[in-house]
């Protein structure tokens, strides 16, 4: 085999290695109806005051879609939880959610993770635009809930955009950067002989 023919496998093994790395690393999303575009709470329950939680389709008002989970006002707390949720132990999660809200006072909306908070978010008052947050959490069990518990006495608080995904390992990420970087280098060889 000669140098032209090794370097054009190479290449093309370089490219195959990254296109299958950087599939790998588009996570999917474990949360089930994360978007609530099922048009309804399907992958979730409900406790609590849950006489003013709806999902609501408005594509001009989601996070994204067409539809997003609204609550309120609340007397007293509505909990909306998750399916459980398939994890390895050990192995990193991103958790991330959009909430807005319609209040006329301050809305919390209070994350959980397996029964324990993780964070509480503010929302208003008339806080009409969704605010993304988010965080990396190190699974603990197989099965990992999550939980939202939501209170706005004098409004709506709005839920969208719910995303539980792996976080890539180290090393796929270091193995598609070296073929992204073979293939520069494939492609400059290809153009100075060319000169």
């Amino acid at each position: 085999m000669g140098y032209k023919a090794f370097t054009s496998l190479a290449a093309t093994g370089l490219l195959a290695v990254a296109l299958l790395t950087g599939t790998a690393d588009a996570s999917p999303n474990l949360a089930v109806n994360g978007g609530f575009e099922a048009a309804d709470f399907s992958g979730w329950t409900l406790t609590g005051d849950t006489g003013d939680a709806d999902v609501a389709d408005n594509p001009a008002l989601a996070f994204s879609g067409s539809y997003y989970a609204a609550f309120g006002p609340t007397s007293g707390p509505v909990t909306i939880t998750s399916a459980p949720i398939t994890t390895v132990v050990g192995d990193e999660y991103d958790l991330s959610q959009a909430i807005d809200s319609s209040g006329l006072s301050i809305g919390t909306v209070a994350v959980g993770v397996n029964g324990s908070p993780i964070d509480t978010l503010s929302t208003g008052p008339g806080d009409t635009t969704f605010t993304v947050s988010g965080s990396v959490l190190t699974a603990t069990s197989t099965s990992t809930v999550v939980s939202y518990t939501i209170n706005d006495p004098d409004g709506t608080v709005n839920l969208d955009g719910i995303s539980f995904t792996a976080v890539p390992e180290p090393a796929t990420i270091a193995l598609f950067g070296l073929g992204l970087a073979g293939l520069a280098f494939a492609g400059r060889r290809r153009r100075s002989r060319k000169s």
